[in-house]
């Protein structure tokens, strides 16, 4: 008798990553379709919605003077 194997977890979390729409219903379902995987499902969708700060922005004028006066 053969073992039938579901996706492995690199094909879970691909998917998930490609998904249109990895908000909270896509999330749950893939929680539901694959309890296995939860925690680093979690782990990438809260990734995924990370805020990300673009701290490549030149200085204000006022955070300059702060840094000449340190």
């Amino acid at each position: 008798m053969t073992a039938i194997r579901g996706p492995s977890l690199e094909d879970v979390l691909n998917a998930f990553a490609v998904e249109d729409d990895s908000g909270g219903q896509t999330l749950a379902r893939y929680l539901q379709k694959y309890p296995q995987y939860a925690e680093v499902l979690v782990d990438l969708s809260r990734e995924i919605h990370r805020t990300v700060l673009d701290d490549r922005g030149d200085l204000s004028s006022e955070d300059q003077a702060r840094i000449q006066a340190a």
